[in-house]
């Protein structure tokens, strides 16, 4: 069970705006009168990894844990015992959309400039798959929700409430 906390915690965008993070965590803690604590990519990775491992048996096995964001994506591989392998990337769908989809339709060569950028991003991602073998894939933000929710209306399930 989580801890409750006297913390306040920023993910993005503060973590990627420099400039301002300061500034916004200062002022959070002036008027609240509670610390800020801005927390890096591998800290938001882990404490993912610790919210799925709290909510559900991940078993002895690794399993792939991803958490899209607008900003980043986490990929955590772990199992009931230990967090293996984690990594944050600015990858977020809100992130891609402004740096590649920049016209709608979406042209050609903005698809292809974006998944040559994916898999530039993502070959640590790539590594820690092929060398830890995960045996099982966990969403866990609501994108995966979303996702979840247009599969069970194509196929006529019933969406959990």
């Amino acid at each position: 069970m989580l801890k409750k906390s006297n913390r306040f915690s920023l993910l993005l965008p503060v973590r990627f705006a420099p400039q301002k993070r300061l500034s916004v965590a200062k002022e959070i803690t002036e008027k609240s009168g509670i610390p800020v604590a801005i927390l890096s990519g591998e800290e938001e990775a882990n404490y993912i990894y610790l919210g799925v491992r709290d909510a559900m048996d991940l078993g002895p096995e690794p399993s792939l844990i991803i958490d899209i964001g607008g900003g980043s994506v986490e990929f955590i591989v772990g199992n009931n015992s230990e967090s293996i392998w984690k990594g944050s990337f600015e990858i977020g769908g809100q992130r891609l959309l402004e740096q590649f989809h920049t016209i709608d339709p979406i042209s050609p060569e903005q698809v292809e400039n974006l998944y040559n950028h994916l898999e530039l991003r993502l070959q640590p991602v790539l590594q820690a798959l092929e060398k830890f073998k995960p045996a099982a894939m966990v969403g866990s933000s609501g994108t995966f929700d979303t996702l979840s929710e247009i599969y069970c209306i194509r196929h006529g399930s019933d969406y959990p409430a």
